[in-house]
């Protein structure tokens, strides 16, 4: 398959199986896990990338359904919403997570796919079909 680079118009290939969904194992992080388990039976048939790195850079996507063109992103409080010393260092560290964040914004809507961010406070409280389809107008 290709994907669209970070920094260019260029396509690059990238290898499926180095990142093919394994419902069975749990994700890097328990909000991650919950929200793949959730998503499983929605899209137990499609073709899901998980931690999938976007060609020419080092970031990566949480979720990337290829067949819906949906990517999913699960972002913890402590590590995106706020300035966590372990995670980021310094203040500069923290802009710097930001203006990556932000980036993976642009490529998504470059690359034609929508992004979705789920918080942990909606992981918690909302995570069912009906909130999906209420919040970002998308059908899983």
């Amino acid at each position: 398959m290709r994907l669209k680079c970070l920094n260019s118009n260029k396509l690059q290939r990238i290898t499926i199986k180095n990142y093919l969904i394994d419902w069975d194992k749990p994700s890097v992080s328990k909000p991650q896990t919950t929200v793949k388990n959730f998503l499983y039976d929605y899209w137990k048939n499609c073709i899901v990338l998980e931690e999938c790195r976007i060609p020419g850079s080092l970031l990566r996507l949480d979720f990337l359904n290829i067949n819906k063109k949906i990517i999913i992103e699960v972002s913890p409080k402590n590590v995106h919403d706020q300035f966590n010393l372990f995670f980021h260092k310094t203040r500069i560290g923290y802009l710097n997570s930001l203006k990556r964040d932000f980036k993976k914004i642009e490529w998504a809507e470059a690359a034609g796919y929508t992004l979705l961010e789920i918080y942990e406070e909606d992981i918690k409280k909302n995570l069912n079909y009906e909130w999906f389809v209420q919040k970002f107008a998308v059908y899983l």
